[in-house]
């Protein structure tokens, strides 16, 4: 497959995982799989970052308060679900 195609992949697959957390943490109420996919999200946010930067580094560090906001989110995802075990399983 060609670099940009494979880049294209890259940045792509991370959109799902976006909306998906939501509905796990807050619709579906399941703590354990939304701090999965927040890692999940994590780590195709890295490997966006890591595929742009071979284009430009400008994107790459573009994508730093992105990744910054997904780790702040993983953690309060975890901090929550650990304290509220009754309420998101």
């Amino acid at each position: 497959m060609p670099a940009p195609a494979r880049r294209w992949r890259s940045s792509s697959s991370s959109w799902p995982s976006t909306p998906l957390w939501s509905w796990l943490f807050f619709a579906w109420r399941l703590g354990g799989p939304a701090f999965a996919e927040v890692l999940l999200l994590w780590c195709l946010i890295a490997a966006t970052a890591i595929a742009f930067r071979r284009i430009s580094a400008l994107a790459a560090v573009l994508l730093l308060p992105y990744l910054a906001w997904v780790t702040f989110a993983a953690a309060l995802t975890y901090a929550v679900w650990r304290l509220n075990p009754a309420l998101l399983g």
